[in-house]
């Protein structure tokens, strides 16, 4: 949430609240292959569109995480305050 959460949106983009994530097609629950989220964490290293910006890319296990739970429906509560719950 450091580049898209409360305090700075970075590309316009939020992260910690579920009607942006649905947004644009970012999240598209039911299907990972949809969704523009799985793109980006899944561009090359060297891609300038590659999230996360800054830092070491995901690796594999955690994309197939997001796919997965994508896949699955993508739930979650209306409000995401609460960050520490997330796994980085």
């Amino acid at each position: 949430f450091e580049c898209h959460g409360a305090e700075l949106q970075k590309g316009d983009l939020r992260l910690d609240r579920l009607a942006d994530l649905r947004r644009e097609e970012l999240l598209v629950p039911g299907s990972a292959d949809d969704s523009e989220l799985v793109r980006r964490i899944s561009l090359p290293r060297d891609d300038r569109e590659i999230m996360p910006a800054r830092g070491e890319p995901l690796s594999p296990d955690q994309i197939a995480t997001i796919r997965d739970w994508i896949a699955q429906g993508a739930r979650l509560p209306e409000k995401l305050d609460d960050t520490k719950h997330w796994a980085y």
